[in-house]
């Protein structure tokens, strides 16, 4: 590595850094760590983590008096809107765990540091790099998330690592600038190495622009092969404490359709092999993230697949409940209904509870855009309140795309299910397959005319209850005690 890539003092730094502020961690075998101990501390309680991460938007009631087009400026607070659900709590709490425990055995300068700098400075290839020997008793972290496609990954890991992380921090007595979690994307064919470490570079030269690493890496006549060999460098100088890898399901998906069918199933998807490796010879956590497809981009190999357990599987948000632990979409929906910005909202009545999963099988991002759209289309009309009739409208004229995807759900009828199984990222979520369309999945033909306010869970694959609990009505004019709905 280059003398010109150490990393320099901060002495006066137009980027966001801090300073690293030593804090002991709780657990005596964490404690006294030096990369660990310039982490924020992270929340001792559920409650307290929630009140981190949730995100909602500056709203009072008495807004709903203001003019119609500054009420349609302050609607897209929607679309930034975070709400901390079990689900992203449980996220939270796995990185933060992975992260000290990929630090534990890594202490910057260290023989064992140093021998892996020479390490990847004596590599040549890529190949040569996967066959170094590693250190024993070395513990892998290399993990997956997977969901439907808006069901929230993306947004929520990057509203974890902005909420929870500093975006790099200086070590002053070592010289060490240290990047907690690295993000970046999957190469759009998941195969091209010059793409990967384009975005490996680049994403620690935003982090830490006095590295001046695209001039050095990204400008000169580098093969791919060691442009990568480089980025992996980095990472291992910045003691970056996890990598993830979002829409890392990406592959060439043009020679799928030229091979004539899905071949990967026996191969391996090349780059998410190559970063496994990575992340075993760095000790650096590596985190997956992608729709179901990943599964199958991976490949059927043991070896490989033994990657993908972790976290669960992102679906729609949960329809099972109590009284006292309401379920995920009863939250989320309670919680979102209380941020209207028209002078006569309507109640959350159980058959609106309905319609609003029906054109939304419950997925975050339709719900949130559908209740968008819905406000959004009454202040244009010059309306001040919507029934049913109004969200059957919207739905139709705004979210045409997503309402033909969310009706064939529900019909589940032959046509249907069979135009279902050609959608990748989503079939599989729905026990579907291009070639496959089980019988028990077909509703019965009484199903074809249900009224949508009634309709029930659009995905009898799942197991659920047969009943589940209604919504009680709320007040659309007081908030709700959303602490006491999502403990």
């Amino acid at each position: 590595m280059n003398d010109q890539t150490n990393p320099s003092p901060a002495t006066s730094k137009n980027f966001d850094y801090s300073v690293a502020n030593y804090q002991s961690h709780p657990l005596s075998r964490l404690a006294g760590h030096r990369l660990i101990s310039a982490l924020r501390p992270f929340p001792k309680t559920r409650k307290e983590l929630k009140a981190l991460l949730n995100n909602l938007p500056d709203y009072s009631p008495e807004e709903r008096n203001l003019p119609r087009a500054l009420r349609k400026m302050q609607l897209p607070q929607l679309l930034r809107a975070f709400v901390a659900l079990r689900r992203n709590c449980e996220l939270a709490e796995y990185m933060y765990a992975t992260i000290c425990e990929g630090y534990v055995a890594r202490e910057p300068h260290s023989a064992k540091s140093n021998a892996i700098l020479q390490g990847l400075h004596e590599c040549i290839s890529l190949q040569q790099f996967g066959a170094r020997k590693r250190v024993a008793n070395t513990a892998q972290f290399c993990s997956s998330l997977t969901g439907m496609p808006g069901s929230g990954k993306s947004s929520t890991f990057s509203h974890i690592v902005a909420s929870l992380y500093e975006p790099i921090i200086y070590h002053a007595d070592i010289n060490v600038w240290q990047i907690p979690v690295l993000t970046i994307e999957m190469a759009y064919n998941g195969t091209s190495q010059a793409t990967l470490a384009h975005a490996i570079i680049s994403a620690i030269a935003k982090l830490y622009p006095d590295g001046d690493y695209e001039r050095l890496y990204l400008r000169p006549r580098m093969n791919a092969e060691e442009r990568l060999l480089a980025a992996f460098t980095l990472i291992h100088i910045h003691c970056v404490g996890m990598v993830v890898v979002d829409e890392a399901q990406n592959r060439d998906y043009a020679a799928d359709r030229s091979t004539g069918a899905r071949k990967l199933g026996v191969g391996q998807a090349p780059l998410a092999t190559l970063l496994i490796t990575a992340s075993n010879r760095l000790e650096v956590p590596l985190l997956l993230v992608g729709t179901i497809e990943l599964e199958e981009s991976i490949g059927t190999r043991l070896s490989k697949t033994r990657r993908l357990p972790g976290l669960p599987h992102w679906g729609p948000l949960t329809l099972e409940g109590t009284e006292k632990k309401p379920s995920e979409y009863h939250i989320f929906l309670s919680l979102l209904w209380q941020y209207q910005w028209l002078q006569e909202p309507p109640e959350l009545t159980d058959r609106m509870y309905n319609l609003f999963h029906y054109y939304t099988a419950g997925v975050p991002d339709f719900m949130v855009k559908l209740f968008y759209y819905v406000q959004w289309d009454c202040l244009q009309e010059e309306e001040e309140t919507f029934d049913e009739e109004t969200i059957h409208r919207v739905a139709h004229k705004r979210m045409a795309s997503i309402v033909k995807v969310t009706k064939a759900i529900h019909t589940r009828d032959k046509t249907s299910l069979t135009m279902l199984a050609q959608i990748p990222d989503l079939a599989p979520d729905l026990g579907l397959s291009p070639t496959k369309i089980p019988s028990e999945l077909l509703a019965p033909a009484s199903h074809a005319d249900v009224d949508p306010a009634e309709a029930v869970s659009p995905f009898p694959y799942r197991a659920r209850p047969a009943h589940r609990r209604k919504a009680s009505p709320i007040d659309a004019a007081q908030p709700a005690d959303f602490e006491s709905l999502s403990e």
